[in-house]
């Protein structure tokens, strides 16, 4: 650096120093202007920049700066600093590791690092960084919360539990920490534990509605569907809609002896209500005329493994009519084993699914061109948020059910004769319309199924178009 350089720079990050911003920020750009790679100028007006909330041209500084000085630490943690306040969770990344490769054991960016890979699901990167974090810092009580959410999504409950102890231990008053707490005790079949944890929960905070959805199962573990119901409700009350709470309620309030048939429908309906309403917009696009005239099926069920579901479906996909119709099955689980095997055989076509992404679901179904779209499990109230939307001409509700959906968007429920002649009688608690079919017995591997052997064969199908 030149004599006039270094003056010119000199003089800028005095002024810096004493918050002469205007100065300083004149000076560190005549440096650059007279060497546009000076690294010192590079980093210190990006820190000036951020600290003026002018963020996106502080990050090209950074950037530059660490283009030229790659080994200046500072300026690559400022950057994965304003990476991460930008939700630029690829760029964040990036940054942090490089931060880390230079400065090991920087409890600040590895849960830096971690929450942008939990913004990604990338859970077992997430869980890596928490763990890191954790040994660097284990007296510090927000890692060990960070670090257990990162294997609870790895659905690793078990190895959580010491760092949710530890977590509720450090912070006494924290409804939120006995909540994770009672959560990964719930998850690994402590009930009794986690109620107390639960409980806890919700003397220091009464309105913790989590609490009191995840307490409602650990009612319902023990058969006592009442109080369960009194938790949703509460739960409801003070978050309208949540999704486990409603969706809860619209299954387990079937096993209240208090609560009646319209009321069980009411609650269907209004929360059905809410979601048409939230997705009037999404339309399906009319199918292109095809060369070989199949009719496009698509299941969807978020249980396709050894379970009641699939038991009953296999021998309905087994069935179809190949030469008249393309199958396509939506799975949103992630838990796979041999029956899922065997009725990803049975399909023209198998989608593995987020089930939580539910509008990107519906994107593809629009892609796939499905004519008939079959929710084939929708016992559980959330499962039905996909018929919300209009993703095919005519939707279809088959097993696993407890009520109507309430849904203007489901057109039809497959049911058994003996079902649609009681529902005559109450024909005011069913917003869908009934498709009866002729049931009989079909003997599987695993058991009998009380199921249709050729439950959409093609006339039938015709019938429902």
């Amino acid at each position: 650096m030149t004599p006039d350089l270094q003056k010119i720079l000199t003089a800028a990050y005095a002024h810096h120093r004493t918050d002469q911003i205007q100065e300083a920020e004149e000076g560190y750009r005549r440096v650059l202007k007279m060497d546009e790679r000076q690294p010192d100028a590079l980093f210190l007006l990006g820190l000036l920049l951020k600290d003026q909330n002018q963020q996106t041209e502080a990050r090209i500084m950074l950037a530059d700066a660490v283009l030229v000085s790659s080994e200046n630490k500072t300026a690559w943690l400022e950057l994965t600093r304003l990476h991460h306040d930008a939700a630029d969770w690829p760029e964040s990344i990036i940054t942090a590791d490089r931060t880390l490769a230079l400065t090991p054991n920087a409890v600040e960016v590895e849960l830096m690092r971690g929450s942008a890979h939990m913004a990604l699901r990338n859970f077992s990167e997430a869980a890596l960084s928490g763990a890191r974090a954790v040994a660097a810092a284990p007296d510090n009580a927000d890692l060990h919360l960070f670090y257990l959410r990162s294997l609870m999504a790895l659905n690793q409950f078990k190895d959580a539990i010491p760092s949710a102890g530890t977590a509720a231990q450090l912070l006494p008053e924290s409804d939120d920490a006995h909540f994770v707490y009672g959560a990964c005790l719930k998850r690994c079949g402590q009930t009794d534990d986690s109620e107390a944890s639960f409980l806890r929960s919700l003397d220091l905070n009464p309105r913790n509605f989590k609490a009191l959805n995840d307490l409602a199962d650990v009612y319902i573990a023990r058969g006592d569907a009442a109080r369960a119901v009194d938790c949703l409700q509460r739960s409801h009350d003070i978050a309208p809609y949540n999704l486990d709470a409603i969706s809860s309620l619209c299954f387990y309030g079937v096993f209240d002896h208090r609560m009646s048939a319209k009321t069980l429908f009411d609650i269907n309906r209004n929360w059905s209500r809410q979601l048409n309403n939230a997705t009037k917009d999404h339309q399906f696009m009319p199918s292109p005329e095809r060369r070989d005239g199949k009719i496009h099926i698509g299941y969807i069920a978020n249980d396709l493994f050894d379970n009641v579901t699939s038991w009953f479906l296999e021998p309905v996909l087994a069935n179809y009519n190949r030469s008249r119709f393309h199958v396509t099955c939506y799975s949103g689980s992630e838990k796979k084993d041999k029956v899922t095997a065997r009725l990803s055989s049975l399909v023209d076509c198998w989608r593995d699914i987020d089930e939580e992404d539910i509008e990107g679901t519906a994107d593809q179904i629009r892609r796939d061109g499905v004519d008939i779209l079959i929710l084939a499990s929708f016992f559980r109230g959330k499962d039905r948020r996909i018929m919300a939307y209009r993703s095919a001409p005519i939707q279809v509700g088959y097993l696993n059910r407890v009520a109507s959906t309430g849904l203007d968007t489901l057109d039809y429920i497959i049911t058994e004769s003996e079902f649609r002649s009681h529902r005559r009688c109450q024909s005011n608690l069913y917003r869908n319309a009934g498709a009866a079919l002729k049931p009989q017995f079909v003997q599987t591997r695993r058991r009998e199924c009380f199921t249709p052997a050729t439950t959409l064969s093609e006339k039938r199908l015709h019938h429902l178009w």
